[in-house]
């Protein structure tokens, strides 16, 4: 019976690290099933210029050249500007772990981080209680990935870990922050 709790606990644990790469091929099949309610809105868009061209006397654009007002100045697709939000969003996360990082930095950390520079730490957005119990699990959570490599009776001090934690922390921010200076301004200003 613990045999088959231990599988299942690794099969969590593999789902987790790889719900990135999950969630990206989901969204991307929800932008391909939206493709015509985005050409609708090219063509809303098209047509509320030309009224507004109308209104003051100027010719209508055609769709070629309102195609290429677009592709001039950059207007940029809701759907787009998320969708490459959300690739460097997973691509910071796979290098976190790809550097043993754990920190759980969430898509709101990350925008903040790239829209306004804002990098705050766990313990400074969290009550006392609330930031306990975050350590806690991720204590556990550090002794169950350990246990392979280290033994099953590796063990570190609760002490020791919240300053591990805390390191890992201040690392993952620095990675946190180098991800947020890849966001163009366009994508990560309008939140």
């Amino acid at each position: 019976m613990e045999q088959i709790k231990d599988e299942f606990e690794e099969g969590i644990l593999r789902y987790i690290n790889n719900l990135p790469e999950v969630q990206l091929s989901q969204f991307k099949r929800a932008i391909s099933a939206l493709a015509p309610a985005i050409s609708h809105t090219s063509n809303v868009q098209l047509i509320a210029l030309n009224e507004a061209q109308a209104s003051e006397g100027k010719h209508a654009v055609s769709p070629a050249t309102f195609l290429d007002m677009n592709f001039i100045h950059l207007v940029n697709d809701p759907f787009k500007v998320w969708e490459e939000r959300y690739k460097v969003y997973v691509a910071l996360l796979k290098a976190l772990r790809d550097n043993l990082n754990h920190y759980p930095v969430t898509m709101d950390q990350f925008l903040s981080c790239a829209s306004f520079g804002k990098s705050s730490t766990l313990r400074m957005t969290m009550d006392r209680s609330s930031y306990i119990d975050l350590l806690d699990k991720h204590y556990q959570l550090h002794l169950k990935k350990m246990a392979p490599t280290m033994g099953p009776n590796y063990s570190i001090a609760v002490g020791d870990f919240k300053q591990y934690f805390e390191r890992q922390e201040e690392q993952a921010w620095e990675t946190i922050s180098h991800y947020a200076s890849l966001l163009s301004h366009a994508i990560t200003i309008s939140l």
